[in-house]
């Protein structure tokens, strides 16, 4: 039965999904025909697989959304067979400056190209990668900009991109440090792109809580990760308070995220489902009970090694308090991360009864 199929395949790698089609004509039926199917392969797919993936998905008559790390070495013959697919959306990890050349060759069909690319992380955003971005990838609904450090680059495809359509933005870095993202950047990036749902600043150090209040011109926001930035709690609370479909906020890392408690009618309407203050510095434990109090709808929450402020009373027993009183508050937590904690037996017990 197609459910059971369905249910089978979640446990299936890539490699394994497209061996399995081989061993019954029903198992080939349900690949061929099954709505919705998404593709995700971990590992980056060199030019042996995609051209044995491409073989097989230009047999599927539904829609397939295919998420993939490219390697080096498919040819323009292998990403036209990709591009020219009627029924697929590629999502594009990690690619490079040699194989987006590939990609935006003139080999490849223009229109079949802008159809079919939904999704694009560049591995390093140079100023060239990024101008072959303008040229050849202006309808891009999600883009990663990984290591982007050139002002001029980033205005440029906000300019030549169709920045309405842009729901998802990464303007991550993989080093530490910084200045491309001032508050009068981050003001001209909220104006050109109204429409983000999803935005990444990970270690951008240069974002602090003036930044925020432009963020919290994002009406639509619903993903947010500040991680190893200088975003404190002041900064956290605001974003909470007036971005109301906020669903998953990242904080790993961050200075002093204390002052979170958020007013009652904001308890109330907030969507807020995932939180991460891991690995935070110069908390108090006061903000434990600030978390309980305040985000009382979250379903994951990573509070793990917690630094605590040195002035402040983060004895053994004030850190059990509040870690029962997140656990009691948070009626509808389902994981909850607590590694670096001094946790007594008799608290994780505590923890076990009420979650």
């Amino acid at each position: 039965p197609s459910m059971i199929l369905t249910h089978i395949m979640t446990y299936l790698d890539e490699d394994m999904k497209l061996d399995s089609q081989v061993i019954s004509r029903s198992a080939r039926h349900f690949f061929v025909s099954h709505t919705e199917w998404t593709f995700e392969a971990r590992d980056p797919v060199s030019e042996k697989r995609a051209r044995r993936l491409g073989k097989f998905l230009s047999s599927r008559k539904a829609h397939t959304e295919l998420s993939i790390e490219p390697q080096n070495d498919i040819t323009h013959e292998t990403w036209r067979l990709f591009i020219n697919l009627p029924n697929i959306t590629m999502r594009l990890r990690n690619v490079t400056s040699s194989c987006l050349r590939v990609l935006a060759s003139e080999k490849i069909n223009e229109k079949q190209r802008t159809n079919n690319i939904l999704s694009l992380n560049v591995r390093n955003a140079t100023p060239h990668i990024c101008d072959i971005i303008t040229r050849n990838f202006s309808n891009i609904r999600e883009l990663g900009l990984v290591n982007i450090n050139n002002i001029n680059a980033l205005n440029g495809i906000l300019q030549c991109c169709d920045s309405e359509r842009l729901v998802r933005l990464d303007l991550s870095s993989s080093r530490q440090g910084g200045k491309l993202l001032t508050r009068d950047v981050i003001s001209h990036l909220v104006n050109a792109c109204p429409n983000l749902k999803s935005l990444s600043l990970c270690r951008r150090v240069e974002v602090n809580d003036s930044s925020i209040e432009v963020l919290c011109m994002l009406k639509y926001l619903t993903h947010l990760n500040l991680s190893y930035s200088s975003v404190t709690g002041n900064g956290l609370r605001k974003i909470v308070s007036r971005c109301s479909d906020l669903i998953s906020l990242i904080a790993s890392r961050c200075p002093s995220p204390n002052n979170l408690t958020v007013e009652e009618n904001v308890v109330e309407t907030s969507k807020l489902k995932v939180f991460n203050l891991s690995f935070s510095f110069q908390i108090v434990v006061s903000t434990l009970y600030s978390i309980a109090k305040s985000f009382t709808s979250l379903l994951e929450l990573n509070v793990s090694y917690l630094h605590y402020h040195d002035d402040d009373d983060s004895s053994d027993e004030t850190i059990q308090n509040g870690i029962v009183a997140l656990s009691t508050s948070c009626q509808k937590l389902v994981r909850l991360y607590l590694d670096g904690n001094r946790i007594r037996a008799s608290t994780l017990a505590k923890i076990g009864r009420t979650c």
